[in-house]
């Protein structure tokens, strides 16, 4: 790992982890993050990385280890505002 970032073979491994998570608890917020950051920051997948954020800030709301791949994923989109 440099820089913080996680190989996508990693990446890949964390998610199918968090998945798990999320088929015992549908509302655990950090799995939902988790997922939600491989799906923007890896994936691509922006339309998905948004909704599972939503999810993710509804379940737990005062988490702040979400807001920072949030916060990225929202400037990423042009989303200053909210950002």
């Amino acid at each position: 790992m440099s820089g913080g970032r996680l190989s996508f073979a990693k990446a890949w491994v964390a998610e199918e982890a968090n998945n798990q998570a999320l088929e015992a608890n549908p509302a655990n917020g950090q799995a939902l993050g988790v997922v939600a950051h491989i799906a923007y920051d890896y994936a691509y997948d922006w339309d998905l990385a948004d909704s599972l954020f939503l999810q993710a800030r509804e379940a737990s709301a005062f988490d702040a280890w979400q807001l920072e791949p949030y916060g990225a994923y929202l400037t990423a989109v042009g989303r200053y505002e909210e950002a």
